[in-house]
């Protein structure tokens, strides 16, 4: 299945998180930055609509995958999305992830107005 069929409850199975997992790396692997952005928004809306005390066992989980997916849809995310990315979930990065980040920052803050670079950049910053 692809990751944005997973719906509601069986998100929680163990099984289907590993499935995204693998997915996910996939899709990074592919440099599908739609489909990453698709994917991210999927889980991101599925998730919040689950109870909390259920979805805490694979919470971290998911906000790792999630986390690898918005690093490399980065450029297509907009700038609230991209601050809570870098204040909350820097943990989850590894070293590939991290790459993503860099090169999705320098074309985010290369595609907005130039009198604006500046600021993003220091805002963005701040934001690690």
């Amino acid at each position: 299945m692809n990751i944005t069929e997973y719906k509601g409850k069986s998100l929680l199975d163990n099984a289907v998180v590993e499935d995204i997992n693998k997915q996910a790396d996939l899709i990074l692997q592919q440099k599908d930055v739609s489909r990453a952005w698709s994917a991210s928004a999927h889980l991101k809306k599925e998730i919040s609509d689950l109870d909390q005390n259920a979805i805490k066992p694979v919470l971290n989980q998911y906000r790792a995958i999630t986390t690898k997916l918005k690093a490399l849809a980065l450029p297509l995310l907009d700038r609230s999305e991209i601050e809570n990315l870098l204040r909350n979930n820097l943990d989850f990065l590894d070293t590939q992830t991290e790459q993503l980040i860099a090169q999705g920052l320098t074309a985010y803050i290369a595609s907005q107005q130039d009198a604006e670079q500046k600021d993003i950049a220091q805002n963005l910053s701040k934001a690690v």
